[in-house]
């Protein structure tokens, strides 16, 4: 089984130089629970609050009640255990999470230099200019040296960070545990890209969150992965049909038979 790095916050230093993947946690007698957003009541009481790390990036956080520090620690050990069959699909999705990131930035910075380019000289100089620098900081070390290429320069990067960020949601997907003998990641993990999917008005959650991006990437790379497995991963984890039907094609007549066919054998 994947193996995920346990560690309490204030002992931070522990964590191994080569962990892939790590859970802090930290005990606190102001642990907020409840949802306004939801409608619901929010309270304040003493609890564990952990935040999972994948390859250097942040997925996910969850709060749980907890009345002691040993009691704190068996909470971050064992949601640590039941999520670590996930780790590899994570740290795939993580990484493919900041290359998309990297993509959405670099064509708006692309488009702002090229309308820059395409003003008047003597009215844009200074726009130019800007966008210049920024593009160049968005390249890093790939910047060339002569301006004139920085347009093509930006497209080939742009280019290579798509095709990396392919491998990466193609990785996920192998790495997906079977939906038949592995159980969803809980439903009360908050993604770490919640704020993006609560502005969407979809559910935050890292299951949900997991569920959708596999379902995209599936759509996105066509891989040799069972489209039934996606699926069934996609309504374990309260994704609606028509949701997954409009991710990825997928006639809702099919997603009924997928279903169907699960009531039939299990």
């Amino acid at each position: 089984m994947e193996e995920i790095q346990v560690v309490e916050e204030s002992h931070i230093e522990d964590v191994a130089p080569d962990a892939r993947a790590v859970l802090l946690w930290e005990l606190s007698d102001q642990v907020q629970f409840g949802d306004a957003q939801a409608g619901g009541g929010v309270w304040v009481q003493r609890g564990v609050e952990m935040d999972l790390h994948c390859v250097g990036h942040q997925v996910g956080s969850l709060a749980l009640p907890a009345s002691s520090w040993g009691n704190a620690k068996d909470g971050a050990e064992q949601e640590a255990a039941s999520i670590a069959p996930w780790r590899g699909t994570l740290e795939h999705l993580a990484r493919a999470e900041y290359l998309d990131g990297r993509v959405r930035g670099g064509e708006y910075l692309l488009v702002e230099y090229d309308d820059a380019c395409d003003e008047p000289l003597q009215w844009g100089r200074e726009r130019r200019k800007d966008a210049e620098q920024s593009l160049k900081g968005w390249l890093g070390d790939a910047a060339p040296a002569d301006d004139a290429n920085l347009f093509a320069a930006a497209a080939e990067r742009l280019e290579a960070l798509r095709v990396e960020n392919g491998r990466e949601l193609t990785a996920a997907l192998a790495a997906m545990p079977d939906p038949g003998s592995q159980a969803p990641i809980a439903a009360e993990w908050e993604s770490a890209w919640a704020q993006r999917f609560h502005a969407a008005g979809l559910p935050t959650s890292l299951r949900y969150f997991t569920a959708v991006r596999l379902l995209e990437a599936w759509k996105m790379t066509q891989p040799a992965v069972s489209r039934d497995r996606v699926v069934r991963l996609a309504l374990a984890s309260d994704v609606s049909k028509a949701k997954i039907s409009g991710l990825t094609g997928v006639a809702r007549s099919t997603i009924d038979r997928i279903l169907t066919a699960d009531t039939l054998t299990g």
